[in-house]
């Protein structure tokens, strides 16, 4: 059989049957049957399940038959050592599975008989849930979570600079999922001071950019890329090689596969020192200071992705890397759609962290008023993902709080098997 009518058959089985018993005899439920992966680990990613009396956390691999994990090389793969379930249509073969790193994870094959399997383990229990009740929850969970990220911005601004803090939950959204830790160890390895000594004497955006490329170790002579020669990359090249600076990441830390071009972190790179380059007059918090101080008077005419959106242009126009296959149709280094989730996940809760700060009550109160009104951002995969399982309506989620909602019913509740305390199971 295919492997993705096995796919096909084990998300079927999820919506009847969750629990059931292992080729060795251990039983095995199911709490959580996680999302399609887009990376690399397994096929699906965040699942929970319960084996014998241990929660584990973590991918399941799906297989035509159960050989296949060793004949995909996965049990050598450090990548699969995520995996806490390996499913497979027919057992063809009668080794145990076992990850790179020593441990085993039980096989369910999916042909056996039904009366091998163990009754129980229905349907997940938010699956047809009320369209009133379930906008009112989203709702709340969607404050839930801003707050959540205001309360994390009031700690680090008791630490660190406000513009720094500011300057490090901007590069963490530009990492997105996959390269958001490698972001963050930017900003810590380039904190913003050493950007603006780089504007001494004059700003240079090319020189910006070499210094940030070079230091995350993504430059093309760091990466051992042929045949990238030009004279806006051999300019690059030349102002690093005169900064004297130390790399201090390498491209192995950063994520390529299964990354979209808009999401690549050399395009984030670029559309940083953009966006860098736009603030040098007044800085990060008094222009967002000024754009928000008008927005609370009346918002109806601010655009507030305006100061973060990036066109693609010169030698990045109509690409997205230095490779020169890296070609791109995409227009903007740095789009609408980003944009705007970096207003509501970044600006909203910093400012009204640091409006908290500094006692200003009217821009506090003003933010709250715009966060319930502010549109819903471009769907992604794990909204997606909770549409189809709430079985709802892309129109129920209007407004940008009601998405917060669903990333935070998904995180805080379903990849972490917490079905029972779910407001959607009461």
């Amino acid at each position: 059989m295919p492997e993705i009518e096995v796919v096909r058959r084990w998300q079927r089985q999820m919506d009847s049957q969750r629990k059931m018993l292992a080729a060795d005899g251990r039983s095995v439920e199911v709490i959580y049957p996680g999302r399609l992966n887009d990376g690399r680990g397994g096929d699906f990613k965040d699942a929970v399940i319960l084996s014998g009396n241990d929660v584990k956390q973590g991918n399941i691999e799906i297989h035509s038959c159960t050989s296949g994990w060793q004949a995909h090389g996965h049990h050598l793969d450090p990548h699969y050592n995520q995996v806490v379930l390996h499913v497979a249509w027919q057992q063809d073969s009668g080794e145990c599975i076992f990850l790179e790193d020593g441990q085993s994870v039980p096989t369910i094959v999916l042909d056996r008989e039904l009366a091998d399997m163990e009754e129980g383990g229905k349907t997940l229990p938010c699956r047809m849930s009320q369209t009133a009740e379930l906008s009112n929850i989203l709702e709340r969970l969607g404050e839930t979570r801003l707050a959540e990220k205001v309360e994390r911005f009031s700690s680090a601004l008791q630490k660190m600079e406000a513009e720094q803090v500011f300057y490090v939950g901007l590069l963490e959204a530009l990492g997105y999922s996959k390269n958001k830790r490698p972001f963050l160890n930017l900003a810590c390895q380039v904190p913003l001071t050493d950007l603006k000594q780089l504007g001494v004497g004059g700003w240079d955006r090319i020189r910006l950019q070499a210094f940030l490329l070079g230091s995350a170790g993504l430059l093309p002579s760091q990466r051992r890329l042929k045949e990238c020669a030009d004279s806006y990359v051999g300019e690059l090249e030349k102002i690093w090689s005169e900064i004297g600076s130390v790399q201090l990441m390498s491209h192995l830390d950063w994520e390529f596969f299964r990354v979209r071009p808009s999401n690549n972190p050399v395009c984030r790179i670029i559309a940083l020192s953009h966006v860098f380059f736009r603030y040098r007059r007044y800085g990060w918090l008094d222009t967002w200071h000024r754009v928000i101080e008008r927005a609370v008077e009346d918002d109806k005419g601010v655009d507030w992705g305006a100061l973060l959106r990036v066109r693609a242009q010169d030698y990045w126009y109509g690409r997205y890397d230095f490779c020169p296959s890296a070609v791109s149709r995409n227009k903007w280094l740095l789009g609408e759609g980003r944009a705007n989730e970096i207003v509501i996940n970044v600006i909203f809760p910093f400012f009204k962290a640091w409006g908290e700060l500094i006692g200003e009550n009217k821009l506090v109160s003003g933010l709250d008023n715009i966060i319930r009104r502010y549109p819903p951002c471009e769907t992604n995969s794990i909204q997606k993902h909770m549409l189809g399982q709430l079985k709802a309506e892309k129109a129920l989620v209007n407004s940008a709080l009601r998405q917060q909602g669903l990333l935070y019913l998904y995180k805080s509740y379903c990849t972490q098997g917490r079905c029972l305390e779910c407001l959607l199971n009461k």
